[in-house]
């Protein structure tokens, strides 16, 4: 049996509270997910990873047709979880 990861527990609340709080609940999409960031492509080293949240498709004006918002949450960093940050 695994133990609670704080980090982890609070990205479930952090990111149901941002889904709740959704302005376009009609045409926005989220999804909860392991986010990989890698600074110009994947044959470079990792900048950035983590769980958070991807807006994959919205309606809203300000998100171009064809991009996707992220926020990641939960940080992997050096082998553990650091604090999670509210994206809201």
């Amino acid at each position: 049996m695994e133990g609670d990861c704080p980090p982890l527990t609070e990205t479930c609340w952090f990111a149901t509270r941002l889904i709740a709080r959704n302005v376009f609940p009609d045409s926005d999409s989220y999804e909860l997910k392991y986010i990989q960031i890698f600074q110009g492509d994947a044959n470079e080293p990792l900048t950035k990873e983590g769980v958070g949240v991807v807006l994959s498709s919205s309606s809203a004006m300000w998100v171009p047709a064809g991009h996707v918002a992220l926020a990641i949450i939960a940080e992997w960093q050096n082998g553990g979880w650091r604090n999670a940050q509210n994206p809201c």
